[in-house]
């Protein structure tokens, strides 16, 4: 009894869980990930047109303080996408919230191929040079970011190769990434005593009483039954996704990207 109390306590503070997002956007809501959003394109324009073709021959302050301003580019999208992507793990079902997410993945892709360029320019200065930059004490709070860039460099496409597969990946990967989330979160798992979402049973597999992480399993693979074979499919297309990346930018096996 003790432990199916435990269990039921452990339910109703995952159902009751929520974050306070708006300082994330300054407490805006929806419209203050949008106004991020339009500062940092608009931000990443100006250094496009700052930077572009230029990077060979900036110093170590002028490197600092573009990377700067790309650290506070990045930062204003991260939290513009982390609210959106919180808001619609909290409800995938909310169209508002759907909506906005989809709005936050196209314009993070515009800034990220505005920005492209600077990653592939990097990547192509000589090590002696790239040496010599990061010596400089200036450089020292992103120097490992610059070294671990350099680091792809030969599985990197061409700009405008680079720029097509990142923009695709809103209607490719990015896209079936998130009708699986869709789906699996719309999943209800029948306990005894009622019927919680799959992501609240699933925390039931670490209940320190065997017999309740026997009965939840079960129900789990019950509630996955419906279903299985479209997210399967879903899944499979995600890895055939992958595979064609590893091949385009020649990876030797599908692990050694991570590696």
């Amino acid at each position: 009894m003790a432990t199916e109390a435990a269990a039921q306590s452990t339910d109703a503070e995952l159902q009751a869980a929520a974050w306070k997002l708006d300082p994330l956007v300054d407490g805006h809501g929806a419209d203050g990930a949008r106004a991020q959003l339009a500062q940092a394109l608009e931000r990443a324009r100006t250094f496009a047109q700052d930077y572009t073709g230029k990077l060979v021959d900036l110093d170590s302050e002028e490197l600092a303080a573009a990377m700067n301003e790309l650290g506070e580019i990045q930062e204003l999208v991260g939290r513009a996408g982390t609210y959106a992507g919180l808001c619609f793990s909290v409800d995938t079902a909310d169209p508002a919230a759907g909506a906005l997410m989809q709005e936050v993945q196209e314009r993070g892709t515009e800034i990220e191929t505005t920005l492209l360029f600077f990653e592939l320019e990097w990547a192509a200065l000589a090590d002696e040079r790239v040496d010599r930059l990061l010596s400089d004490e200036r450089l020292a709070f992103c120097a490992h970011y610059l070294r671990t860039a350099r680091r792809y460099r030969e599985h990197l496409l061409t700009e405008p190769e680079e720029k097509i597969l990142a923009e695709k990946a809103v209607t490719g990967s990015s896209a079936w990434s998130r009708l699986f989330d869709e789906l699996t979160s719309a999943i209800e798992v029948s306990l005894p005593d009622e019927k919680v979402a799959l992501d609240v049973a699933l925390s039931r597999l670490a209940l320190p009483d065997r017999e309740l992480r026997r009965s939840t399993a079960e129900a789990v693979t019950t509630a996955l039954a419906p279903g299985l074979r479209t997210r399967a499919y879903l899944f499979n297309t995600l890895l055939a996704d992958k595979a064609i990346d590893d091949r385009l930018r020649r990876y030797p096996s599908w692990l050694a990207s991570r590696n």
